[in-house]
């Protein structure tokens, strides 16, 4: 056991030498973290009376940024004196000076050498020093010091990143000022202070006057200590509220109902505002809070309720209790399934419809807010509209004209936004049908209906065009708020070029769907009659001249147009569109004026002899392209969600693909981008347009290049028949070539909190790096959250981050030149044993010293008992 407790005890001096002593050899190069900690400037210049300068250096990465704990008139405390880059014994940066007091900061470059670890010097002729290379201030001994602690009373703990003044209240005038650092313990000193009585404040008025200041009388040649303890009357409770989106980032909540609980039981309501924020006020400061957001609408326009959790019921957001521990206090409430604002109370269904309802909230409002805003709508149908998550009203996503409400399926995937074959929203289009039902088509009851024997999304086989109209104005109105074609159901979809496809069996006399020799099924492909409809809206509306489209209308003309008691088919749009364009013909000499032109590109017109375009004399501004509306014959849908996925292979060592760039590539060498596709267990949804020449799919991964992937409308019609047939799960197995990547990836992550934010490093050997934020993880490549810094430099200054204790992913990536992207680097904050409040002690070190402890106490025990 003595052999055991030497051990522990030379284990424990050992690595405390390693971890405290910071000791230097010759052979040894000084990092950044060797220069940590408290230093003194001197020859700084100011035309007040200029004492030693105090400052703390901080190491972030190979990064020196240094922080004033006292300053002068021209830089004072609290404020960055300099910041740099360590290169072998060579800090390059730049310094932060001012043209005298109380004037505008600026920034001179500048360079400093490291003499050794106690000893820096500057081109700017100002000197550094720590340890043995600090001469002592010499107080004359008819002046004084004080000694100021300042303590949290509510939490017992000292206080950082404020400023504490002495001031002689009979001439009013400031005789010391200093900030408390990071690792002051609350502590601050002020010398050379001349005998008499001054007021020592903490400054910051919001806590109370009777706790932040503070009576100090000096003596020569004594020390007068002064101890605050700060508390405060009244409280402000701000925060934020956030939903979560597939990319890995938050969005806004706008407009949500906050209640702020106080442990005294008094209650304050308010809404979020246009940034997500709220902010409320209390004349009390009782001991904690807890917040409630409710995912309503401020506006009554619409509410988000899940039958998951919340047995139909609004979705309610409950936090976890907050301490008042300060006089502001700023939590957010961060809607995902694994977020430390939320209450412990809520299980995992709760948790995950919370986490949905935010997503649904978020999109809803943004739909609803481009009606009211952009369109100048007036809400006024059967408020609020409902949307109801995991509803057994419908097996998809429906809405309820009568009811104004929007069912969300769970048994389809509808209400799982992260599954693979779930549309991308489908929030904007459901509430675009409430907004034809609020407009002037669909308002005062004459919203137009299906009548018997026509289905939902039936097109062609409908004996008219009415639900085509619905439907295609309800997907015009998703592209409309996105502003955007290229928006995506499920796939990708292009509606400029209409591929949105359905296969018509053909049939003999008895019914019996036809094959060919090799038993493949005969048939043909129709238009997709309700894409047509929110193409030829959307080509009314954007300005891109594509073939046929001369037709460019402000957004106000647009909905002049369309939100008329009228519209209710394909002719009812065509009659009003012609309206105000008749007449306009773009090109000279066409025997067709814009709008018949536009009709025309889009199939609407009758096609008599069946060659494919117009000919003189065909009828045009009908639905009845193909001769056959209202044959019902029995058709398949679209590629249907549960058979259209393709699915990657990938090797072994590679945890999965979550993201995907998609082009399509057309044969007269046009592309459209489609823009990132999501992948979910390795799937992903696609489809592949007849008049394409391929789809291109380029995997996203960090640390691998990989080869694109094509697929040609062949391939995918084959396939897809093939899945049909075989009623396979899959449409395609694809095996992800990749190669890896000459790149580093970046070690040694730093971060810390400063006065002012987050100082986040790292080290490596570039030549570039991206540093990436992410939501609910550390982003696994760049486009998988937000990017917040692109450079040379290893390190970055997260600034104004009021919520510190809110956990926050970040990954770094090295890059090249060649578009090459390292693996990541995962930083995460807040670190073990570290918060907004109070540096920690990391728990090995502790467990430690405890060791290290029972081990003395052994030894001496076993001691006595021999000399016993």
């Amino acid at each position: 056991m003595i052999r055991v407790g030497f051990t522990i005890l030379c284990l424990f001096f050992c690595l405390s030498g390693t971890l405290f002593a910071g000791a230097q050899t010759d052979e040894t190069p000084i990092t950044a973290k060797d220069l940590e900690g408290e230093w003194v400037g001197l020859n700084y210049f100011c035309e007040t009376p200029t004492p030693p300068q105090r400052m703390i250096f901080e190491a972030i990465g190979p990064k020196i940024v240094a922080t004033k704990t006292l300053g002068d008139d021209c830089v004072p405390a609290g404020h960055r004196t300099f910041e740099g880059t360590l290169s072998g014994n060579t800090i390059q940066g730049v310094h932060y000076v001012s043209s005298g007091p109380f004037t505008s900061i600026y920034t001179i470059p500048i360079t400093m050498t490291v003499n050794d670890v106690n000893a820096i010097d500057s081109s700017f002729g100002s000197q550094f020093r720590r340890g043995d290379g600090v001469e002592p201030e010499e107080v004359p001994d008819e002046l004084g010091e004080i000694e100021v602690t300042v303590i949290n009373k509510r939490t017992g703990r000292s206080v950082r990143f404020r400023h504490v003044s002495v001031t002689n209240p009979e001439t009013g005038q400031t005789v010391g000022k200093t900030m408390l650092s990071k690792t002051s313990k609350g502590k601050a000193s002020f010398v050379g202070i001349e005998p008499g009585t001054y007021v020592v404040a903490f400054e910051d008025e919001r806590w109370s006057e009777a706790t932040r200041k503070a009576s100090a009388t000096v003596e020569a040649g004594e020390t007068t200590k002064v101890k605050l303890e700060l508390d405060f009357d009244a409280v402000e409770v701000a925060g934020f509220v956030l939903a979560l989106n597939k990319k890995n980032k938050g969005e806004d909540l706008r407009d949500v109902k906050v209640s702020v609980v106080f442990s005294d039981g008094h209650i304050v309501q308010t809404h979020t505002d246009d940034m997500g924020m709220f902010k409320v006020n209390y004349d009390k400061a009782p001991a904690s809070y807890t917040l409630e957001a409710t995912l309503a609408s401020k506006g009554g326009e619409f509410t988000v309720r899940s039958n998951a959790g919340f047995g139909g019921a609004l979705v309610r957001v409950p936090s976890r209790r907050f301490d008042i521990d300060k006089p502001r206090v700023f939590k957010g409430l961060f809607l995902k399934q694994r977020s430390l604002s939320l209450s412990g109370s809520l299980n995992a269904v709760q948790k995950k419809s919370v986490e949905h309802g935010g997503t649904y909230y978020f999109n809803t409002y943004t739909a609803m807010k481009f009606a009211r805003d952009k369109l100048g709508l007036r809400f006024d149908h059967n408020l609020p509209v409902d949307a109801t998550l995991w509803s057994t009203e419908s097996t998809g996503a429906t809405y309820f004209r009568n009811e104004s409400k929007i069912e969300i399926s769970g048994t389809k995937g509808q209400s799982e936004r992260s599954n693979p074959s779930s549309p991308d929203n489908r929030e904007y289009h459901e509430f675009g049908h409430h907004v034809m039902a609020d407009s002037a088509m669909g308002g005062e009851n004459t919203y137009t209906s299906r009548i018997d024997g026509e289905h939902n999304h039936g097109g062609i086989s409908n004996g008219r065009s009415v639900d085509s109209v619905l439907e295609g104005f309800a997907e015009f109105f998703s592209i409309w708020v996105e502003n955007d074609p290229v928006y995506n159901w499920g796939a990708a979809t292009d509606l400029e070029n209409n591929f949105q496809n359905m296969w018509r069996p053909k049939r003999d006399a008895s019914g019996t769907i036809m094959t060919d020799a090799q038993g493949k099924e005969q048939g043909e492909s129709v238009m997709r009659e309700e894409f047509q409809v929110a193409a030829l809206l959307w080509d009314l509306l954007d300005s891109n001249r594509d073939p046929g489209d001369y037709i460019d209308l402000t957004d106000a003309q647009m909905w002049a147009v369309i939100n008329r008691v009228q519209i209710k088919d394909v002719p009812s749009i065509y009659r009003e569109v012609r309206g105000p364009l008749r007449g306009q013909r773009t090109v000279p000499g066409s025997p067709l004026d814009d709008v018949d032109t536009l009709f025309v590109a889009h199939r609407f017109f009758s096609d008599v002899n069946g060659n494919g375009k117009w000919d003189t004399g065909e009828q045009i501004g009908v639905a009845d392209f193909y001769h056959k509306r209202g044959s019902n014959t029995v058709r398949h849908n679209i590629p249907t969600l549960e058979n259209s996925d393709i699915e990657f292979t990938l090797p072994a060592d590679i945890d999965g693909l979550r993201q995907v760039q998609m082009v399509l590539q057309y044969p007269d060498g046009t592309r459209t981008d489609l823009g990132t596709g999501f992948v979910n267990d390795n799937r992903l949804t696609i489809e592949v347009p007849d008049n394409a020449k391929f789809l291109e799919i380029q995997p996203l991964l960090a640390g691998y290049s990989a080869q694109p992937i094509r697929i040609t409308p062949l391939q995918y019609a084959e396939a897809l028949v093939d899945s049909w047939d075989g009623d396979e799960a899959t449409l395609l197995s694809i095996d992800v070539d990749v190669t890896p990547v000459d790149l580093s990836t970046p070690t040694d992550p730093t971060i810390d909190l400063d006065f002012d934010g987050l100082w986040i490093g790292w080290q490596g050997s570039g030549p570039q790096y991206v540093l990436v934020e992410g939501a609910v993880r550390a982003p696994e490549i760049l486009s998988d959250g937000v990017e917040l810094y692109r450079g040379s430099d290893r390190s970055f200054h997260y600034k104004d981050i009021e919520e510190t204790s809110m956990e926050r992913f970040f990954s770094v990536f090295t890059i090249d030149a060649n578009g090459n992207v390292s693996k990541p680097l995962e930083i995460r904050w807040p670190i073990d044993g570290q918060d907004d409040d109070q540096s920690g002690f990391a728990w090995w070190l502790w467990l430690l010293i405890a060791l290290v402890g029972l081990g003395i106490i052994w030894i001496i025990t076993r001691r006595r008992k021999r000399d016993a």
